[in-house]
């Protein structure tokens, strides 16, 4: 199985996480013919009308748990009550997809990028393989 791989961000550091595929959303609907070299991995169009009515509950969220005034626990069990998804966590999943679209944008046409991940990605293994050895 081919595994490809989807960027995902941990308290400020940008790294790679294996998915079994890659998907780039559209920026905007109306222009399906776009980028034709990049058919086989568009996806639909980001939906910027889930977005921009929540934007200020979504700083609003994010300043509480930045501040820690806020559990994450608690935000989430809000966003997940009664089987309904919360029209801000909604929000959120949409700009995280349009956020991972830009990085693979910049992963993709920046060597230099790839290059400092690499690195990164050996340095974690490195370490981890002299665990494994002394343990």
């Amino acid at each position: 199985m081919a595994m490809t791989r989807r960027p995902t961000s941990t308290i400020g550091f940008i790294g790679l996480q294996a998915t079994n595929t890659i998907g780039l959303y559209r920026p905007e609907a109306g222009h399906p013919e776009a980028y034709p070299n990049l058919q086989p991995v568009l996806r639909r169009p980001i939906n910027w009308n889930l977005v921009v009515p929540e934007y200020d509950n979504m700083i609003k969220y994010s300043t509480a748990l930045r501040l820690g005034t806020a559990d994450t626990d608690a935000i989430l069990r809000r966003f997940t009550r009664h089987n309904v998804q919360h029209p801000t966590y909604t929000a959120l999943l949409e700009l995280g997809k349009a956020r991972r679209t830009i990085f693979l944008c910049r992963y993709l046409r920046l060597r230099e990028l790839r290059r400092e991940i690499h690195e990164g990605l050996n340095v974690v293994e490195n370490w981890n393989s002299a665990n494994d050895f002394f343990l």
